[in-house]
């Protein structure tokens, strides 16, 4: 993803079941609703990074700036569970 960021591309497709948005694309900077279990926040998606199979979402909260998550998946299993992050589009 760094070498996509460097070359001006903030936007990617990530096809795991924790990604609920259109199409499926994740574009860095955009406003998304994070929802876990019985939490829902309106989230800035500040990073989005792959290492060993794993997609790691770095989140921001909009109303508290200070606040911070990393979300993790694993990009080659399917379904999702009960509680379990996901990222929805903002409308």
């Amino acid at each position: 993803m760094k070498f996509l960021r460097m070359i001006g591309l903030k936007s990617m497709v990530v096809t795991i079941p924790n990604v609920a948005t259109k199409g499926w694309r994740l574009t860095i900077g955009k406003n998304y609703v994070f929802r876990e279990g019985q939490c829902v926040a309106r989230v800035i998606l500040e990073d989005l990074a792959f290492k060993d199979k794993f997609v790691h979402a770095h989140l921001v909260f909009a109303e508290d700036q200070n606040r911070k998550c990393v979300c993790s998946r694993k990009a080659t299993e399917d379904g999702v569970c009960m509680g379990m992050w996901q990222l929805h589009d903002h409308n």
